[in-house]
C-alpha cells in the first residue's frame, strides 16, 4: 500500500499551539465560569428586621412582646417595617415567624389621636369615601346621621361635639358597597356607642390636612 502523501496526513493534535486570540477566549471562558461559581456559592446579603413571635390579627395594637429582631435577605428590604413599631396598629394579619412590612403596619396614628385608641368598621357608600379617595393615614372627621337627622355627640367628659376625630386605616370591600375602618380615641367611642352602632357615617376631610406620618 502506498504511503499517504504529507498533504494526506492528518496533524497530531497534541502539536497544535494555540494563538493569542485562542487563549484569550479560554481565560475569559474561565472568568466567566469562576463568576458563575462564585455567585452560586455566595449567602445572599442579610438586613435586620422585626419578625413576629406569634400571630398577630388585623387591627391589633403591637408590643414589644410581639417581635424580636432577626434577619432576612436583603430582597426586598425596603418593604420591611422599621422601629418604632409598638404601639402602632397592624393593618393586616400578621403570622408568626414571619418579618413585619410596612403595608401591614398603620401610621403613627398617636401623633394626631394620643390616647388609647379602639377600631370600627362602617359599611359606606362611594361618596362617603370620596370615591376612593381616603387612604390609610389621612385624618378625617366623622358626622353621624339617623333618618336625616344629626346624631347628638359628646366628648368622653360629657361636653357636646359636631363630630368625631378619626383617622382611616383602611377602606375594605368592593367598590360599591365599601367598608371604611377607622382609628378612634377610646374614649369617643364609648361615650357614643348608640351614635356609632346606629348612625350613618358622614366624612369630612380637611384638603390641607397631611396623613398621619409612618
Amino acid at each position: 500500500m502506498p504511503n499517504a502523501s504529507p498533504a494526506e496526513v492528518p496533524p497530531d493534535p497534541r502539536r497544535l499551539k494555540a494563538g493569542p486570540l485562542s487563549r484569550f477566549l479560554i481565560a475569559v471562558a474561565l472568568l466567566a465560569l469562576a463568576g458563575v461559581v462564585f455567585a452560586s456559592t455566595r449567602e445572599p446579603q442579610q438586613v435586620p428586621v422585626l419578625i413576629a413571635v406569634r400571630d398577630i390579627a388585623a387591627y391589633q395594637v403591637i408590643t414589644a412582646d410581639d417581635v424580636i429582631l432577626g434577619t432576612r435577605a436583603a430582597e426586598g428590604q425596603n418593604d420591611y417595617a422599621t422601629l418604632p413599631v409598638e404601639g402602632r396598629l397592624t393593618l393586616t394579619a400578621v403570622t408568626k415567624d414571619q418579618p413585619l412590612r410596612q403595608g401591614q403596619i398603620a401610621p403613627n396614628i398617636a401623633s394626631v389621636l394620643p390616647g388609647t385608641l379602639t377600631v370600627h368598621g362602617f359599611a359606606v357608600s362611594r361618596a362617603t369615601v370620596l370615591n376612593g379617595g381616603l387612604r390609610a393615614g389621612d385624618p378625617i372627621q366623622m358626622l353621624l346621621v339617623r333618618d336625616g337627622r344629626r346624631l347628638a355627640l359628646v366628648d368622653k367628659g360629657g361636653a357636646t361635639i359636631d363630630r368625631l376625630n378619626a383617622v382611616v386605616l383602611a377602606v375594605a370591600g368592593d367598590n360599591e358597597t365599601p367598608t371604611l375602618v377607622v382609628a378612634l380615641r377610646d374614649g369617643d367611642a364609648k361615650a357614643n356607642e348608640l351614635a356609632i352602632a346606629t348612625g350613618t357615617v358622614t366624612v369630612f376631610k380637611d384638603p390641607a390636612a397631611s396623613r398621619v406620618p409612618r
